[in-house]
C-alpha cells in the first residue's frame, strides 16, 4: 500500500480510539513497521518491544 496524507491521518486518527499499534496496523492493513515509521515521520515515539523468549 502506497503512504498516504490520507493513511497517515487515518493512523494518527485511530491512535485516539485505541493505543495498541497491533490493532492500528491491523485495522489499516498495513504492518506495525509501517506504522512505527509513519509516526517517527511525525514525532510521535512507539512504546518499545517486550522482550521475547525463543526455543529452538
Amino acid at each position: 500500500m502506497q503512504r498516504t496524507k490520507r493513511l497517515t491521518r487515518k493512523i494518527a486518527e485511530l491512535f485516539h480510539e485505541t493505543p495498541s499499534l497491533k490493532s492500528v496496523a491491523k485495522t489499516s492493513n498495513v504492518s506495525a513497521t509501517t506504522v512505527c515509521r509513519i509516526l517517527d515521520s511525525i514525532h510521535y515515539s512507539c512504546p518499545p518491544l517486550k522482550e521475547a523468549v525463543s526455543i529452538n
